[in-house]
């Protein structure tokens, strides 16, 4: 030990006598000019590059981590606390590691310098090391793969950053490679690099900052309504997974403001694997006698052609039409009894019950981090692609209304009525989408959907919330830029540079769809800071003036507008809402099936569908013929022919229903070769669980002749089911003329009756 902490010392000493190495990684053409003047004046003073040396910067056989660092932003007065691990990645072992601190000699003062930094190469070097005795920590040996911790602290003074900007901030790591010596040129054997931001104290006001939380993922289902892929759901709710990582990290906010960008679909389907991943039910909820709500009708059956068609499935003005929640117009209601709450049933597989448990801890766990003092922003349900529904949707912004209309609730689970909002992922909102969108809607977009975004911009009428990309992006290399202290100083490094300028913009910040967040609680702790005021997205933006834009000026890249969903998926997911709502129909206990299968609709058309279209699609159409496979178990048989003795008749029908559901059901005619011929409405038939009943059909016509005619059985509303049956209706009423005849003949035959029975009369008095 006495000898390590002799190289120890000795190093230090080397370092301090010989300057290390300076980082020339600026930004600007100026700052690079003055770089390579003062390196030019140094010369005399810089050693020459080893081979080692060379081939370290090349590749460093050190792992540096930054774990933590304290305060976030450079101090007026104290010190700078930074701990983290060092990894030995070589082959052999390193001795006497020191681990030194280092920090730019001028800071950045603009984003674009910012987004440049992030690009800069892990082998240049960007600062001097802080070398001062005490102010490093030294690691005695380290065996191959082997992790060591590391804590120093750095003088405020010692760091001399005190020019406002962002600086850069990091750790290097300089060693002796087994029994090689030690490097003559000090490159670093190992480096984390991360910004620490440099505000003063007499600069008045906070900048305000929102960190949006977003909750949101691809919904697949099975053919009947369950959720599939059950380890991907039990992953990601999971410890390490991503939805539960983002709900912790956001529990660590504590009793700061957290904007939540959520999809009510994702909380019923977690509800739905809390409850043991049920399949869709056609058990009735509702009582005898009990109203429904669901629409009548007698209109003609919706033929098989027009079935899938969105064009043809509404009419009239799609904004001035309001779909309800469930799209047979019931409002449905949830059982009293929370199923994801109640006890699992004792046939579960254990795959589904291990995604059931993790289902329940994690709705505990976001009812433990929603805080009163949260904003909660409400997607379209299902997360819809509003891009691509706007494009291929028709009507148009029908899509849109039913799934805004069913996010209107209060979100299942937390019992909050939240903000409408729409945020797309890739933050990409194309301009002709904003005609569908709500006038009081929040809507996020990326800063790079503008030239030069404002905070908040002003289009066609609505407001648009630009969110920073650069945050986003995340630290600088080398290690992982979206790790929570890279993503942190990213931030707060962000926030600085837009409150030292003049105009002090908002910062909104929504963390990338697909993050997934390292455990730690120094997020928003560290973004505890007098210059920040850590906000919701209407807090941070409200004050401001939206700068009017022309819809043309909004960019929307052409991969995007390939990326969009196709028009047959809505086709197809427009076919399965209809077949849920004439399932619905036809149940007579059931309102909630169709309200159940349209929400399902909505999540084929998310903007998570995009990464699988054809499966989704093929998913929906699996769906669509679970549900057709069961309507055609209502059917309906009649003779094969009938005749008419006069102007009209009647028949017999009888309808049979294999379902172990009681269902309601019309019987309707269609005409295959004319429309002389009338079959009158019997009204609604209920019809017991596997059971059949009959019915008097009655026809009617002016013509004589034979009438091929369809029997078909629908839904309360008139849409056809699947069963049907076919009868020839022949007609055998006589013309006017032939009964003239016989009255003729009639009256004939009682006049010479009469005629000789007085006869008869006369001769017996003779």
């Amino acid at each position: 030990m006495a000898a390590a902490a002799a190289l120890a010392a000795l190093a230090a000493t080397a370092a301090a006598a010989v300057p290390a190495a300076a980082d020339d990684a600026d930004l600007t053409r100026a700052q690079q000019a003055a770089h390579a003047a003062a390196r030019a004046q140094g010369a005399e003073r810089t050693a020459v590059p080893s081979r080692q040396g060379a081939r370290r910067a090349a590749s460093t056989p050190l792992s540096v981590t930054i774990e933590t660092l304290s305060p976030a932003s450079v101090p007026a007065r104290g010190q700078v606390q930074v701990t983290g691990s060092v990894t030995n990645t070589d082959s052999v072992p390193w001795l006497t590691v020191n681990v030194y601190a280092f920090v730019s000699e001028e800071p950045m003062t603009t984003r674009p310098q910012l987004a440049a930094a992030v690009q800069v190469p892990e082998s240049v070097t960007v600062g001097e090391r802080v070398t001062r005795e005490g102010t490093f920590d030294t690691i005695d040996a380290l065996a191959p793969g082997e992790t060591r911790q590391f804590s120093l602290s750095v003088d405020a003074a010692d760091l001399a950053a005190d020019t406002p900007g962002v600086y850069w901030f990091g750790i290097h790591a300089l060693g002796q490679r087994g029994d090689e010596g030690r490097d003559e040129a000090f490159v670093a054997d190992g480096r984390a690099r991360t910004f620490l931001p440099m505000v003063p104290n007499r600069r008045e006001g906070q900048a305000p900052v929102a960190v949006v939380v977003p909750l949101r993922g691809n919904l697949e289902y099975a053919e009947d309504g369950s959720l599939d892929d059950l380890e991907r759901w039990t992953t990601t709710l999971g410890v390490g997974g991503r939805l539960r990582s983002l709900v912790e990290l956001a529990a660590t906010a504590g009793d700061r403001t957290v904007t939540w960008v959520v999809d009510p679909a994702l909380l019923d389907a977690v509800r739905q694997l809390a409850a043991g991943n049920p399949a869709r039910s056609l058990r009735p909820n509702l009582q005898e006698d009990e109203a429904d709500g669901e629409p009548t009708g007698t209109g003609s059956p919706s033929s098989d052609e027009s079935a899938g068609d969105p064009a043809t499935e509404t009419a009239g003005d799609p904004e001035s039409e309001t779909p309800s929640e469930d799209p047979s117009g019931a409002t449905p209601t949830e059982p009293e009894d929370d199923p994801a709450e109640a006890e699992l049933p004792e046939e579960l597989d254990a795959e589904t019950r291990q995604a059931a448990e993790a289902a329940r801890e994690w709705l505990g766990r976001l009812r433990g981090a929603v805080d009163d003092d949260d904003e909660m922003l409400v997607l379209p349900y299902g997360d819809l692609d509003v891009a691509a529904a706007a494009r291929h949707d028709r009507p148009a912004g029908q899509a849109y209304a039913r799934a805004r209309a069913r996010s209107a609730s209060p979100l299942p689970g937390l019992g909050i009525t939240g903000t409408p909002a729409v945020a797309a992922p890739s933050g990409y909102l194309s301009p002709q989408s904003l005609r569908t969108l709500d006038e009081d809607a929040v809507v996020l977009v990326s800063d790079r959907t503008f030239a030069k975004a404002p905070a908040v911009a002003a289009v066609a009428g609505r407001r648009l919330v630009t969110t920073s990309s650069g945050a986003a992006d995340g630290g600088p290399s080398p290690g992982d830029p979206l790790a929570t202290l890279a993503l942190r100083q990213r931030v707060l490094a962000e926030a600085a540079l837009r409150f030292l300028k003049p105009t002090r913009s908002p910062l909104v910040v929504m963390l990338p769809p697909d993050y997934v967040p390292s455990p730690s609680t120094s997020f928003f702790s560290g973004l505890d800071l007098d210059w920040l005021d850590l906000t919701s997205v209407t807090g941070a933006t409200e004050p401001v003036e939206a700068e009017a834009r022309p819809a043309d000026t909004m960019r929307y890249p052409k991969r995007q507008a390939v990326f969009e969903l196709d028009a047959s998926n809505f086709v197809a997911a427009n076919a399965l809402r209809q077949a849920g709502e004439t399932l619905q129909s036809l149940l007579t206990l059931n309102n909630l099936v169709g309200g159940t299968v349209s929400d399902q609709s909505l999540a084929m058309v998310s903007y998570a569908a995009r990464a699988r279209p054809d499966s989704n699609r093929v998913a929906a159409d699996r769906s669509r013929l679970w549900i057709e496979e069961r309507l055609e178990r209502v059917h309906v048989s009649t003779p094969q022919a009938v005749t008419l003795s006069s102007i009209n008749g009647s028949f017999p029908a009888s309808i049979t229903n294999d379902l172990d559901q009681p269902v309601t059901v019309r019987v309707s005619a269609l005409r295959s070769d004319d429309d002389e011929l009338e079959i009158a409405d019997v009204g609604e038939v209920d019809i017991a669980p596997e059971s059949s009943t009959s019915v008097l059909l009655e026809a009617r016509t002016e013509t004589p002749g034979v009438h091929e005619v369809t029997i078909v059985v629908t839904d309360k509303a008139g849409r056809q089911l699947g069963g049907s049956d076919e009868l020839s209706i022949r007609s055998a009423r006589v013309s006017n003329v032939i009964w003239l005849f016989l009255a003729a003949g009639t009256g004939l035959l009682f006049g010479t009756i009469a005629f000789r029975l007085v006869r008869r009369v006369r001769a017996a008095r003779r």
